[in-house]
């Protein structure tokens, strides 16, 4: 099991690497999906996160073609598995019939996929989202990758976070030195380096309990 311990800590590092100035965060979806579907082959996965912010708009990603026409449907308002779990907070599963009825089961019938399951995208009472495994065989994750998947879309909502805290920071900062208010830059640089400090220790502790539990778990799976 080396390579996927290999694998999984540097997955964990990319999900980690969120402070940069360059950060862009549909980029930062779209890999996370690409990367967490490499062991869920034949399945993909797809993504829907919503914005941050009033307008709260929404963005579909994924990790192949098809996963991502299915979480564009949803990100322009269509009913599916993803907006279902961001609404309940919950997982999702649901089974795809023929290519007929609601628009995003005909649709994800139509490309070939019988099942999915989702994973809402959730931190401490805030939900921004949800990862959805397809599957064209109509079988579910096994335990031990729905559990994998679940703590590194937490790792994912984590880092979103962190970068969402910083940007926050910033313009606040921002808005009080055109204010002309003084410490604007004390003001901004401080809470943003608490709320980092404290998104910093979440990532941490989930790299905690996954390394040692995939360690335990190795000999699971479907």
């Amino acid at each position: 099991m080396r390579d996927r311990e290999d694998w999984l800590a540097e997955t964990l590092i990319e999900l980690a690497d969120t402070g940069t100035a360059e950060f862009d965060e549909a980029e930062y979806a779209r890999k996370f999906a690409e990367r967490l579907a490499e062991p869920l082959v034949p399945d993909e996965v797809g993504m829907l996160i919503v914005g941050n912010g009033n307008d709260a708009a929404r963005t579909g990603t994924g990790s192949s073609a098809r996963a991502v026409a299915l979480a564009s449907l949803e990100a322009r308002g269509i009913a599916g598995p993803c907006g279902d779990c961001c609404r309940s907070g919950e997982q999702v599963r649901a089974r795809f019939g023929r290519p007929r009825g609601p628009e995003y089961t005909a649709a994800a019938a139509a490309y070939g996929f019988a099942a999915v399951l989702a994973f809402p995208m959730h931190h401490h009472e805030r939900t921004i989202g949800a990862v959805c495994v397809l599957s064209a065989d109509g079988r579910p994750p096994g335990t031990r990758e729905a559990w994998l998947t679940s703590l590194l879309t937490e790792a994912a909502t984590i880092g979103i976070l962190h970068q969402r805290a910083l940007q926050d920071s910033l313009r606040t900062s921002r808005q009080l030195q055109r204010a002309g208010q003084p410490g604007g830059d004390r003001a901004g640089e401080g809470g943003g380096s608490r709320v980092a400090a404290r998104l910093h220790r979440g990532r941490v502790r989930t790299a905690a309990r996954v390394l040692p539990q995939h360690r335990t778990q190795a000999g699971g799976g479907r």
